[in-house]
C-alpha cells in the first residue's frame, strides 16, 4: 500500500510492467492520495513492455565463447510458453490530482485470454495531453475521473469484458487548469 505520496518528473504515478517470459502475478496493489506533476502517465501497465529490451538475445561476438551464468539463465527459454506468462490484477488507484501528465493511461494486457483483471481508479482529477488507452482488460473500473485533456481524441478502448470505463472532460480556465480542482 502506498499513500500520502507525491510524484514528480517521473514516468507514471503507478507503472506496472514485465514481459511474457518472466511469469509471476502482481496483485493486490493499493494506491491513494497522490499528487503529480510532470509525469508521463498516471498508470501504465503492460504485460508485454518493451519487447525490444525485454528478451534476451546473445550478441553474435559472443556466441560459441564461454559466457556468466546469469547470461545463461536469461537466455534459456520458458517452456512450456505459459508458464512465463504474467498476470496483474486486483489494482486499486484513488484520490490523485496530477498535473502536466503526457497521456493519462496506458493500460494493456496481451489478449483474450491473457488480461488485466480487477482494476479500480476512483476520485483521480487529471491535466493531460491525451486521455490514453485500455485494452484487454476484465473487470477494469474508472469512476469519478475528471480529464482536462489538451488534445480531445477519444480513449482508445479495444476489448475489455465486464468493465465500466467512464470518466468526464473538465471545464477548464484559460491557461487550462481544471477550475477550482487542481492545486496552483
Amino acid at each position: 500500500m502506498g499513500y500520502n505520496l507525491e510524484a514528480a518528473g517521473t514516468s507514471a504515478v503507478l507503472r506496472l510492467k514485465s514481459a511474457m517470459n518472466r511469469g509471476g502475478t502482481i496483485e493486490n496493489i493499493y494506491m491513494t492520495n497522490v499528487k503529480a506533476e510532470n509525469v508521463r502517465h498516471v498508470l501504465a501497465a503492460d504485460l508485454n513492455w518493451n519487447p525490444s529490451y525485454s528478451y534476451s538475445t546473445l550478441p553474435k561476438e559472443y556466441e560459441g565463447q564461454e559466457i556468466p551464468e546469469h547470461w545463461k539463465v536469461m537466455l534459456t527459454p520458458v517452456v512450456p510458453p505459459e508458464k512465463g506468462y504474467p498476470r496483474f490484477r486486483n489494482v486499486y488507484v484513488s484520490r490523485i490530482k496530477a498535473e502536466n501528465v503526457d497521456e493519462f493511461i496506458s493500460a494493456s494486457g496481451w489478449n483474450d485470454s491473457l488480461r488485466l483483471e480487477n482494476f479500480y481508479l476512483y476520485a483521480i482529477e487529471a491535466q493531460a495531453r491525451k486521455p490514453g488507452k485500455i485494452c484487454y482488460t476484465k473487470n477494469f473500473n474508472l469512476s469519478e475521473i475528471t480529464l482536462d485533456v489538451t488534445e480531445k481524441d477519444a480513449i482508445e478502448l479495444k476489448e475489455n469484458e465486464q468493465s465500466n470505463i467512464k470518466f468526464n472532460y473538465a471545464e477548464t480556465t484559460h491557461d487550462h487548469r481544471t477550475a477550482g480542482n487542481l492545486a496552483h
